[in-house]
């Protein structure tokens, strides 16, 4: 992603995405193993509200999640073009990456992260080896038992009740890292 960021570079120092919102986002497959029921019922526990923008796995699967008690939290807006992301990527103040630990995953670099990098939005991702040591070496988020709703929801909370000072340094940490 370092050869796109330079055409249109978020403006992290004066930008305030986010700033005054408890949203949160999941941009991508919204399916069982990409974390999607641990993400509403950890909703169920947090003051905030999830942006979840993406193709369904199935009508029984988006049944099945719209019956969980967090759905009321939810605001799906289904398939967004890329103007579309980038405005809710502008409204979060912090993006999931809560994949569930399966062969495929955990050695994995998920798109998604560094997207989440590129547009300044900090990050919760799976507790994974090499998850961790990238977010722990550059410090745009942090790593959660990705299924454990209750652990997600207190990360959520975590996140979301920092100063505007620390999410600005987690920001800056997010821009920085995926440039890089």
């Amino acid at each position: 992603i370092p050869g796109e960021l330079s055409k249109d570079e978020p403006d992290i120092a004066t930008s305030s995405a986010g700033a005054d919102t408890r949203s949160i986002c999941y941009i991508g497959g919204v399916t069982r193993v990409r974390g999607a029921v641990e993400m509403i019922r950890a909703l169920e526990h947090t003051n905030a509200r999830l942006i979840l923008a993406g193709p369904m796995e199935s009508d029984a699967f988006y049944a099945e999640l719209r019956a969980l008690p967090g759905w009321n939290k939810i605001d799906y807006r289904g398939v967004l073009d890329r103007d579309a992301i980038r405005q809710v990527l502008s409204e979060a103040q912090l993006g999931l990456v809560l994949l569930h630990p399966v062969p495929n995953y955990l050695d994995a670099l998920p798109v998604k992260m560094f997207e989440y990098m590129a547009a300044g939005v900090p990050i919760l991702a799976s507790d994974f080896p090499l998850w961790r040591g990238i977010l722990e070496s550059s410090g745009p988020g942090y790593c959660v038992a990705p299924l454990d709703p209750n652990a997600i929801a207190d990360a959520i909370e975590s996140m979301l009740s920092m100063s505007p000072e620390q999410r600005q340094a987690i920001r800056l940490a997010c821009y920085k890292a995926a440039k890089d």
